[in-house]
C-alpha cells in the first residue's frame, strides 16, 4: 500500500508544535512519514522542529519564506510526490492510532475520493467536544465546511485540482469543493482520529470574523460549481 504522509505547515507555533509532532512520533502502525513546512517563523518554531525531528528518517522539515498555509501544504504534498495525504495544523494533535486506521479504511474503500474522521474539539481550560458525523453529502458542503481540515486524500487527486489556492482564509472549504465536484465519494470514519486546538487568534477565529466575504470570494471563484 502507498505511503500516507502527515503534512504540516508551521508558522510561528512554537508553545504548540511539539505536542503536534509528538502525536505524530507516537503512531502505533507503519507505512507513514511525516513532511513539515516552516514557513518563515520568528518565534523560534523552525529551530524547535529540527532539534524535534533531528536523526528520524521519518520526517523532512523544510524551511521556506512566509507565503501562507496553502502555498507550505502544497510545498509539503509536492515533496511528497504521490501516496496518500493527511494535512495536520501544527497546533493539532493526532490520536496514537489515526495513521492506522486511515490506512485500513483506505484498503476497505479504495474508490473513496476522501476519509473524514471525527474530531475532538479542546481547549486551553480542558473543555472538550466530540464533532460526530461530517459529511452529508455534496449539497450541504455548498453550504458549510463540514469535512475537518485533517481529512486524508490521494495525492493524485491534490495534483489533479492543482492543489490549494491561497486567496481564502477558507482554504480547505475551498479545496474540498473542486476535489469532490463530481466526484463526491467520502467515507466517515465514526472514531476520533484527530484533536483540534481551539485558541484566541487562530486563523479559523479570523475566518469567522470575515465569513461572508470569504463565502462570496469562494463561489465568485467558483461560477461552475455554483451555478443555479
Amino acid at each position: 500500500m502507498d505511503t500516507l504522509h502527515v503534512i504540516i505547515p508551521c508558522y510561528d507555533m512554537a508553545p504548540w508544535v511539539g505536542e503536534t509532532v509528538a502525536s505524530v512520533k507516537a503512531q502505533t502502525g507503519g507505512g507513514w512519514d511525516c513532511i513539515i513546512v516552516d514557513d518563515g517563523s520568528r518565534d523560534g518554531s523552525g529551530d524547535i522542529l529540527d532539534a524535534l525531528t533531528e536523526g528520524d528518517p521519518r520526517f523532512r522539515v523544510i524551511h521556506t519564506p512566509n507565503k501562507g498555509v496553502a502555498a507550505a501544504r502544497n510545498r509539503a504534498i509536492a515533496e511528497a510526490g504521490g501516496g496518500f495525504i493527511l494535512p495536520l495544523d501544527a497546533d493539532d494533535r493526532l490520536l496514537p492510532y489515526a495513521v492506522s486506521r486511515f490506512r485500513h479504511e483506505w484498503m476497505r474503500h479504495s474508490e473513496a475520493s476522501l476519509l473524514v474522521p471525527r474530531i475532538r474539539r479542546f481547549d486551553a481550560h480542558g473543555h472538550t467536544v466530540i464533532q460526530h458525523r461530517t459529511w452529508y453529502g455534496y449539497g450541504d458542503l455548498k453550504e458549510r465546511c463540514t469535512p475537518t481540515n485533517s481529512s486524508c486524500y490521494r495525492y493524485a487527486d491534490w495534483e489533479r485540482v492543482g492543489g490549494y489556492r491561497p486567496w481564502s482564509m477558507y482554504e480547505d472549504w475551498e479545496f474540498w469543493l473542486r476535489l469532490l465536484w463530481r466526484n463526491d465519494r467520502v467515507v466517515n470514519i465514526p472514531e476520533v482520529l484527530v484533536e483540534y486546538r481551539i485558541r484566541p487568534g487562530s486563523r479559523w477565529h479570523q475566518a469567522v470574523e470575515c465569513h461572508d466575504e470569504e463565502v462570496e470570494y469562494i463561489r465568485t471563484m467558483n461560477p461552475h460549481i455554483f451555478t443555479k
